[in-house]
């Protein structure tokens, strides 16, 4: 079933009101309309929520020429202002052409101006169906942004997210709101096909749809769409192809690139019962609108997918590694009976799991102190060096500087990353000593924290996935951890060992320094001179105002 959009037209002339009603209604609209700023305010109150588009007159009551007089674009404006939910589309209906009527309309976000008497009520009718389209597609849209997100989770390849975006969000809009017979086609590589239309064609693959989708890229443009012109096609050579020349000849095409892959059009077919608008054929016009108000948000529509579907296929990935890594690990705790291991990998999900949920929430301004790196190392070093059997190695540090945050915090980033470098000082060159040095200075308003060692430098690949989601954070000394199988190898005696590390703990330190404190930890190794070996971690907090603002 097809849901009526709504709109409310404010407009004191009687004539003027009636005209637009009654032709909104026959194009399929639920209209409000109001003659004064009572019924308007009534009206926008009870059905603001609701409202997809609002047409509004300038001038409402009293002389023309008083500009102190109430307009309506004051009375949308301040409906908008409330921010009661994502608001209608405005389109501004005067006869007024003044400098202070266009600023309103700026104000207001007007999508369009027209000027009664140079335009009739069919032109602002058209209007009224694209606009209501664009905000029905809108990525702020909640209602879409929701439909955006099932799509993403439901499919399994980019190309289906993008069909069933066009059969379930595109074609049910389209046809609540342009009321004419389209056309979508969709091409991914060599490949194009009916992403959605309203007429029955063959939703197959084909030829011509290739062939169609070519034409209206290389010929149609930001502006003027492509029209087929059937006669000037080579002969159809089959019954199906003949049919597709007759249906859709003298459709207009809006192209529409996504990539160099990946494109879309949209066809609006022509119809003898539409009259011309705009001094040009009726589906050319549309077009023309729909290139102008349209554009960007199937484009952001489409973006938003390819974001969440990749998102969602990230974690899907990482999470499957997390299972069946934690799982091997726990299976050799089991075997070993190494109650400490799975201890320890228990705690790490614990903790790691209860600070991400926690990660939204700022109050740690409150309880913040400035605190000295220097102090900062000697303490959580102490623990770390301990409780991994390498009490000999005390991190070197170099200068000191004060971090603005909560300790708590600090201590767990700090020890985190101390623990992967302990871990990975029991790999180190021949005739090299095992060190780390630390190094931290605050200038342009950045603290900065340099972490180093002198340890075998892991493969580019491995450092690239260093502070990924669940995936190994803490690599051990086996041998078979500086190639790239994650899962598997064999230490210096042989033995096979189905786990390589812990997890997690480069992860949750990244996400507390860049999403809590909006800093930077990232991996600079490459940048190391002079030899081939070590590793360099660099850490950023931004300097907290007095104020406690970032």
């Amino acid at each position: 079933m097809v849901i009526k959009k709504k709109v409310l037209v404010i407009e004191n002339e009687d004539g003027v009101r009636l005209a637009l009603r009654v032709i909104l209604e026959a194009s399929g609209f639920e209209v409000f309309d109001a003659k004064d700023e009572a019924e308007a305010c009534r009206l926008a109150e009870q059905h603001w929520e609701e409202l997809d588009v609002v047409i509004v007159d300038m001038h409402l009551i009293g002389d023309e020429d008083d500009e102190t007089q109430l307009t309506g674009a004051e009375i949308v404006i301040r409906f908008r202002q409330k921010e009661l939910s994502f608001p209608p589309e405005s389109v501004v209906y005067s006869r007024q052409s003044k400098i202070t009527y266009y600023r309103l309309a700026m104000r207001l976000g007007a999508a369009a101006y027209v000027l009664k008497g140079e335009q009739d009520s069919r032109a602002v009718v058209q209007h009224v169906r694209v606009l209501a389209l664009r905000r029905a597609l809108n990525g702020e849209n909640p209602k879409t942004a929701a439909e955006v997100a099932r799509i993403a989770v439901h499919s399994s390849t980019q190309s289906d997210a993008i069909l069933t975006f066009c059969h379930r969000v595109l074609q049910p809009e389209f046809e609540a709101c342009l009321g004419v017979q389209f056309v979508i086609l969709v091409t991914e590589g060599n490949t194009t096909r009916v992403g959605a239309d309203n007429i029955g064609l063959p939703p197959g693959s084909s030829s011509f749809y290739h062939t169609l989708q070519a034409l209206a890229h290389g010929k149609g443009n930001l502006t003027e769409p492509f029209v087929l012109e059937s006669e000037n096609l080579e002969p159809p050579t089959d019954q199906e192809t003949a049919q597709l020349y007759k249906q859709l000849n003298r459709a207009a095409f809006l192209p529409l690139s996504l990539s160099n892959k990946l494109r879309l059009s949209i066809g609006i077919l022509h119809s003898e019962n539409n009259e011309p608008i705009f001094g040009r054929p009726y589906e050319e016009a549309l077009c023309v609108l729909l290139a102008q108000y349209l554009r960007p948000t199937v484009l952001q529509s489409v973006m938003n997918i390819w974001s969440v579907w990749t998102e969602l296929r990230a974690t899907r990935t990482s999470t499957a590694k997390l299972c069946l890594s934690v799982g091997q690990e726990i299976n050799v705790g089991l075997a070993a009976d190494d109650l400490d291991q799975l201890e320890d990998l228990a705690n790490d999900l614990n903790d790691t799991g209860q600070y991400l949920t926690q990660l939204e929430n700022r109050s740690w301004r409150d309880d913040s102190t400035a605190i000295s790196v220097k102090d900062l190392v000697e303490a959580t070093s102490e623990y770390v060096c301990k409780s991994t059997g390498s009490a000999e190695l005390k991190p070197q540090v170099q200068g000191d500087c004060s971090i603005q945050a909560r300790r708590s915090d600090l201590e767990i980033i700090f020890s985190r990353l101390l623990q992967w470098f302990v871990y990975r000082s029991k790999t180190v060159p021949l005739d090299v000593s095992p060190a780390i040095k630390i190094e931290c200075d605050a200038r342009n308003g950045v603290s900065n924290i340099s972490f180093e060692d002198t340890s075998h430098r892991l493969p580019k690949k491995l450092r690239e996935d260093m502070f990924a989601p669940f995936t190994q954070a803490i690599s051990t000394p086996f041998a078979a951890i500086d190639n790239t199988s994650p899962i598997t190898g064999a230490d210096a005696d042989g033995q096979n060992h189905t786990s390589s590390g812990r997890y997690l703990p480069l992860y949750l330190a990244k996400m507390l320094v860049e999403g809590r404190y909006h800093g930077l930890l990232e991996d600079h190794s490459d940048e190391i001179t002079g030899h081939a070996y070590g590793h360099r971690i660099l850490m950023q907090f931004p300097t907290v105002s007095s104020t406690g603002e970032i």
